[in-house]
C-alpha cells in the first residue's frame, strides 16, 4: 500500500479495523500504545503473510500522524514525499532510506527526520518495524 494511503485511509479519531483486527479510537488528551504487542498483531494478520507489509494508524489528527509498519527482507515502500515533516524511528531490523543524492543507513534504534517534501523511498535489509510521524505545520487540529 502506497504511503499516502497508509497515512489518510481513515477518519481522524478512529482506524477502521481489518477482518482480523477491529478498529480502535486513537484520539484523547493522552495515549499509551504497546509497541512490540502492536509489531507482533500485524506479522500474525494475513496481509503480513500475503504481501510481507502490514501497518497500523496509532494517532491520526489533522495535523499529526504516528503508525507503527512492519516490512518484511526486500519489501519497500516505493519514492514518495509528504507535505509535513517526517520521522523513521527503527524499532528492530534494518533499513536503507534513499533521499536525494545520499543512502541513509538505518539499523535498529536510529532516528531518522526529513524535512517538508523531500522524496523517500524505504527498503527492508531485513525483517524490520518501524514507527513513522507525519506531522504538519499550520494545519488546525481537530
Amino acid at each position: 500500500m502506497p504511503l499516502d494511503q497508509m497515512i489518510n485511509t481513515h477518519p481522524t479519531g478512529k482506524t477502521t479495523g481489518t477482518a482480523e483486527r477491529p478498529g480502535k479510537e486513537h484520539k484523547g488528551e493522552a495515549l499509551t500504545f504497546d509497541i512490540p504487542a502492536e509489531v507482533e498483531q500485524l506479522r500474525t494478520e494475513e496481509i503480513w503473510r500475503r504481501s510481507g507489509r502490514n501497518s497500523r494508524t496509532l494517532v491520526k489528527e489533522p495535523n499529526l500522524r504516528v503508525l507503527v509498519v512492519t516490512l518484511n527482507e526486500g519489501m519497500e515502500i516505493s519514492e514518495h514525499s509528504t507535505s509535513g515533516r517526517l520521522a523513521v524511528q527503527v524499532l528492530s531490523g534494518h533499513l536503507q532510506m534513499r533521499v536525494p543524492g545520499q543512502d541513509l543507513d538505518l539499523p535498529a534504534g536510529q532516528l531518522m527526520v526529513l524535512d517538508f517534501a523531500v522524496k523517500f523511498e524505504i527498503r527492508a535489509l531485513e525483517s524490520s518495524a518501524f514507527i513513522l510521524t507525519v506531522a504538519w505545520i499550520g494545519r488546525p487540529a481537530a
